[in-house]
């Protein structure tokens, strides 16, 4: 699977990448899994890189019922 690195800022969490990256929340464990020496934190510290993986079939539908509260 192919990836790219992902400078987080401060404030961001494994749920807000995922969105901005993948457009929904169903990346997160994708996410996580990818970046298994990174800290489950609540919140990313500026400056934390992730690997983020490429995925070929992004097919979830973004819903009024599953955008994040900070959307």
């Amino acid at each position: 699977m192919s990836t790219f690195n992902y400078k987080t800022i401060e404030g961001e969490t494994w749920s807000s990448v995922a969105w901005k990256m993948y457009g929904s929340m169903s990346g997160i464990s994708t996410l996580i899994q990818a970046n298994p020496g990174v800290p489950i934190e609540p919140v990313f510290n500026a400056g934390t890189i992730l690997y983020i993986p490429i995925l070929e079939d992004n097919s979830e539908v973004i819903t009024s019922t599953n955008i994040p509260p900070w959307k």
